[in-house]
């Protein structure tokens, strides 16, 4: 068992989110995925109107050539339906609920057209986390349910994402973490966020004082036996904050180590 951060999604922050919420916060992690991929955010559509007839999708990425990421965002075409609270898949009623119309053996049309595409359809579970007792055990269920519609159906591209993928998601995107579990309150910021503001962008020359400080905070963040607090004083105005962000940084990241503290 880790040590929980600040940083740290558990089961419970995502099965706090109601149906608005967890469809603003899955838009805002496609957005992210889209970003760190050079994905085009026009192809990209999370409505906010959840109470409407959407044709049995919530979300929808289309025309996407890509190649990496954490496969958020899928090749082609991909929708997805989003569900909270204990949305059980281990009983049929469910599987029967994303797939097909109320009262009817009809699919839902736009889950219906996302696999006559060629498309993955991908169900988000903000509140089921629950182990499969046999192999493939969700999917074979969709699938059972398809072929009875059209056998072509019975190998169409189905995932079903738990809480425990969607934490796995958020491990890139800090600020999202920090969002779904109620900590972007804090006073802090990431060192990416910190290097973005307008002082610290200011271009940066050490003189031979400077240099001999910058290497001895380095060695000592490098420290990783015990978490390490190193406090920085000066006269106002001298440049220690901007000099503190130069010594944390390596070649893009961070150098802090965990439970590392800084007190400028």
């Amino acid at each position: 068992m880790g040590i929980d951060t600040i940083l740290t999604v558990r089961n419970e922050d995502l099965e706090r989110l109601g149906p608005e919420d967890a469809v603003a916060f899955f838009r805002e992690l496609l957005w992210a995925e889209a970003t760190s991929l050079g994905i085009a955010k026009n192809l990209i559509n999370v409505p906010s109107a959840i109470t409407v007839a959407d044709g049995g999708i919530d979300a929808q990425v289309r025309d996407i050539q890509v190649s990496g990421g954490q496969g958020i965002i899928k090749q082609g075409l991909t929708r997805y339906q989003i569900k909270t609270g204990d949305f059980n898949l281990s009983q049929d009623r469910y599987v029967k609920e994303i797939l097909f119309r109320p009262s009817a053996k009809e699919l839902r049309a736009r889950v219906k057209s996302c696999l006559d595409n060629d498309g993955t359809l991908v169900v988000v579970l903000f509140g089921w986390d629950n182990p499969e007792r046999e192999d493939e055990q969700i999917l074979g269920k969709f699938r059972e349910q398809l072929a009875s519609v059209n056998p072509e159906y019975a190998n169409a591209r189905i995932e079903v994402w738990q809480q425990n993928h969607l934490i796995g998601f958020l491990r890139p995107f800090p600020a999202l973490a920090l969002r779904v579990n109620g900590h972007q309150r804090g006073i802090f910021e990431t060192h990416q966020e910190w290097a973005t503001q307008e002082q610290m962008r200011k271009g940066f020359v050490a003189g031979e004082q400077q240099e001999e400080l910058l290497t001895r905070l380095r060695v000592e963040l490098r420290r990783g036996e015990e978490p390490v607090h190193i406090r920085v004083w000066g006269e106002a105005g001298i440049g220690k904050t901007r000099l503190v962000l130069e010594a944390t940084d390596a070649d893009g990241g961070t150098l802090m180590g965990k439970g590392s503290l800084l007190r400028i």
